[in-house]
């Protein structure tokens, strides 16, 4: 994806389980972070 590319619009709940859609953001700066099973937060260390 490049700067400029169309994106795609999602939803999810955030930390207060209400509903934010990524339309809403539209021309704004927005951070997306995407996490998995396994994976720990950066500058946290290991799971181990």
């Amino acid at each position: 994806m490049k700067v400029g590319n169309k994106y795609i619009d999602f939803g999810q709940p955030n930390a207060r389980n209400e509903h934010q859609q990524l339309s809403k953001f539209k021309g704004k700066i927005v951070l997306l972070e995407f996490w998995g099973p396994g994976v720990c937060p950066v500058g946290k260390g290991t799971w181990n």
